[in-house]
């Protein structure tokens, strides 16, 4: 049996384009593991009585995000694999299109888990913060073994701050060392040999936080590859001048044997690109 894994981290848009994520995934049939975050949730009964899926959008060029996301995408996984979905707050959205009101709705992350892989455990850690205009954040993680390799696979979608969308801040230095603290005590926990963590960290390439997360134990794939651009061109601001292109990352323990990593900047379901890795 071999130790390869194949994992995908994606920041899927509140599932904008539905049709053209799930054709996505279908091309990733073949992953252990797919990680995704700003996925929706609503219960199935609330849906039935209010016969609509469509929701808010605060731009009138963009489509609507879809109130259903997590269950389409387990109608689209089906039995063939394990969902775990967790969203650090509910709030109450408003349908762009005939004003329905949507109560209790997540928007949160879901690991997508093959089923045969052999799991230890999986959970997740709630991240707060002091600010209170800045929500909780969901760290989670799946630990598994291959041909006596125990891997830790994490993901995060890191915090939003108004008027800072991706630099330097207190709270996001004080988010990645919550982070480098939580890997460590799982990994601990567990005896991993190996981590790889990755996700929509909300972050530029060049800030003090990237570099608290990546420490001397991490590789930064993202910098390792070269890679210029983590947003495709459906990007609201993807020409503006001075506007960076990176918020999603990929790190790995140094001792982990990188086989590829794509990043898939032609995939205009969402925003972000799809960040596919293979390793062992």
């Amino acid at each position: 049996m071999s130790n390869h894994s194949k994992v995908l981290f994606w920041n899927i848009w509140g599932h904008r384009h539905a049709d053209e994520i799930h054709d996505f995934l279908h091309q990733q049939a073949d992953a252990d593991v797919f990680c995704l975050t700003e996925v929706t949730d609503l219960a199935s009964r609330e849906l039935e009585k209010l016969n609509t899926v469509l929701c808010h959008s605060d731009r009138s060029d963009e489509l609507a995000s879809q109130v259903n996301g997590f269950a389409q995408l387990r109608e689209h996984f089906n039995d063939t694999h394990i969902l775990k979905y967790k969203s650090a707050t509910r709030g109450k959205w408003t349908c762009k299109n005939n004003a329905t009101i949507f109560r209790g709705v997540g928007f949160g992350s879901v690991l997508i888990i093959k089923n045969g892989l052999d799991i230890i455990d999986t959970g997740f850690e709630a991240l707060a913060f002091d600010d209170e205009e800045i929500h909780s954040r969901i760290l989670q993680w799946v630990v598994y073994t291959k041909n006596g390799t125990c891997y830790l696979l994490a993901h995060l979608h890191g915090i939003w701050i108004k008027d800072n969308t991706k630099g330097d801040h207190a709270e996001r230095d004080n988010q990645s060392l919550k982070l480098r603290v939580n890997l460590i005590r799982i990994a601990h926990m567990y005896g991993v040999d190996k981590i790889i963590f990755g996700g929509d960290f909300n972050l530029d390439i060049n800030t003090n936080a990237l570099r608290l997360i990546e420490g001397e134990h991490y590789r930064n794939l993202i910098k390792e590859f070269g890679v210029t651009s983590t947003r495709t061109k459906a990007y609201r601001d993807y020409n503006k001048d001075g506007v960076s292109l990176y918020a999603d990352y990929v790190l790995v323990s140094q001792n982990v044997n990188v086989r590829s990593f794509q990043v898939h900047n032609e995939t205009l379901a969402s925003d972000h690109a799809p960040l596919v890795v293979e390793f062992s």
